[in-house]
């Protein structure tokens, strides 16, 4: 569901700001909805961090930021902008997708990443997320990530490439 929340307001920043804003070009079909991911992003690492904070483990609380910097800004970004290649090809390029085939891969993908990461932490009998532990646990669980974000590049620049957009 959270695949789906956030992914929805990615879109969502999109669409009002083809609305009531200006989306001129091909590439802002790009920045409008990763900048609205990265905003997302920061918000939740904040809450993330926060909360690591609050352990008084300067240990986890330094894990904490890199994954989620290294990891969580980048996957977010990455979802945005496939959203936003499928709404430029539908808005531009008059290919016939409905909203939630604009948004299927990036909620599917974002909703895998977040499933694994809670399955590796409910393995070890915890509810909700705890960080992985132990270097076999932290290995398996980056593979994991590194994985699907590479999945996500792979579909991503294969979409921008059927666009015409070159980074």
């Amino acid at each position: 569901m959270a695949g789906l929340l956030e992914e929805g307001l990615k879109y969502w920043a999109l669409i009002a700001a083809r609305k009531y804003g200006k989306v001129t070009t091909d590439r802002d079909y790009l920045i409008v909805p990763v900048t609205a991911a990265v905003g997302f992003a920061t918000v939740e690492n904040i809450a993330t961090a926060y909360g690591a904070f609050r352990n008084k483990e300067t240990k986890r609380l330094v894990l904490t930021i890199v994954e989620r910097t290294v990891f969580g800004i980048p996957g977010h970004a990455m979802t945005a902008a496939l959203t936003g290649v499928n709404v430029l090809a539908r808005d531009t390029r008059l290919e016939p997708l409905t909203t939630w085939q604009a948004l299927q891969q990036s909620v599917l993908l974002h909703g895998l990443s977040d499933f694994t990461l809670f399955a590796i932490s409910a393995y070890r009998g915890n509810i909700g997320w705890v960080p992985p532990q132990g270097k076999t646990e932290i290995c398996f669980t980056l593979s994991c990530v590194v994985g699907i974000q590479l999945w996500l590049v792979f579909i991503l620049r294969g979409k921008l490439s059927q666009c015409g957009i070159v980074l």
